[in-house]
C-alpha cells in the first residue's frame, strides 16, 4: 500500500513538474487573448464620419442647444428639465446637465486633432499630406474647440490625446484657445493669411442704430470672431 501511495505521490510530482516546464509564458498568453477584430489604428477617412455625427447630433442639437435656447427665453420651458432651466433652478448648476455633452465634445478634440496629425505633411501612414481631409478635421475641431471655450471656458486641448503622457490634461486657457481657434484665414486652413494684427478699438461713430462701431479687415470668404478685450481708461491707475 505504501509502494503505490509513493508511486501516485511521485507520479503526481513529475506531472506538475512537467506542466510547469511546457506552461505557456505571459507574453504568448496575451498575444492568444487578443480580439484581432479590434483595430489599433484608422484612416482619417472613416474618423471623419463619426467627428461629423457626434457634432451635429450631439454639439449642434445636443443639450447645449436645447439648455441655451431656454436661458436666452428662444423658448419657454413648461415641463420637468426645461421648467426648472426656465426657473433657474438645479439645472443651471448641476453637473449631470452637461456631462454628456462634455463627453462628446472631449472626444471629438482629440479626434479633430487626431485627423490633422495623420493628414501632416510630415506625418507617418497612408494619410501624409491628405490636405482634403485635413481641411476637414481643422474645421471641425475649431468648432468644437470653439463651443468648449464659450460654454466651459478654460478648457484642456494641448495635452488632449495623450493618455499615457498625461493621463489628467491640463486645461489651457479661455484665451490661448480662441487665438487657436478663431484665426481661420490662415494658411493652415487654405487661406491667404490676412488678419488685424493689432488691437481692434471701437469708436463713437454709430452703425445700425448702435452707439459705437469699428474698423476691420475683412478678410474674403472667411469668417472672423474677436473676444472682447478690456482697457484701462487713460489716466486711471491701477
Amino acid at each position: 500500500m505504501k509502494k503505490i501511495y509513493s508511486f501516485i505521490k511521485t507520479g503526481l510530482i513529475l506531472s506538475v513538474a512537467a506542466l510547469s516546464f511546457a506552461a505557456c509564458s505571459e507574453d504568448f498568453m496575451d498575444e492568444i487573448n487578443r480580439d484581432l477584430s479590434v483595430s489599433t489604428n484608422c484612416d482619417a477617412k472613416f474618423i471623419i464620419p463619426d467627428l461629423e455625427l457626434r457634432t451635429a447630433q450631439n454639439i449642434i442639437g445636443g443639450d447645449f442647444n436645447t439648455y441655451f435656447g431656454s436661458y436666452v427665453e428662444y423658448w419657454a420651458g413648461t415641463h420637468n428639465q426645461l421648467f426648472k432651466a426656465e426657473k433657474r433652478d438645479a439645472e443651471v448648476r448641476v453637473a449631470s446637465t452637461y456631462n454628456n455633452n462634455w463627453a462628446t465634445i472631449y472626444e471629438n478634440i482629440r479626434n479633430g486633432k487626431l485627423i490633422v496629425a495623420k493628414c501632416a505633411d510630415d506625418a507617418e501612414g497612408t494619410d501624409a499630406g491628405d490636405a482634403g481631409a485635413r481641411g476637414v478635421g481643422e474645421i471641425l475641431l475649431a468648432y468644437n474647440l470653439a463651443v468648449a471655450t464659450d460654454v466651459f471656458g478654460d478648457t484642456p486641448y494641448t495635452q488632449v490625446g495623450d493618455a499615457a503622457t498625461y493621463p489628467y490634461p491640463e486645461a489651457d486657457t479661455q484665451e490661448s484657445i480662441y487665438k487657436e481657434v478663431f484665426n481661420s484665414d490662415e494658411e493652415r486652413f487654405g487661406g491667404k493669411g490676412v488678419r488685424n494684427e493689432a488691437l481692434i478699438r471701437s469708436d463713437k461713430e454709430g452703425f445700425w442704430e448702435l452707439p459705437c462701431s469699428a474698423k476691420l479687415t475683412l478678410p474674403a470668404m472667411s469668417t472672423l470672431y474677436f473676444r472682447y478685450h478690456i482697457t484701462k481708461p487713460r489716466g486711471k491707475k491701477d
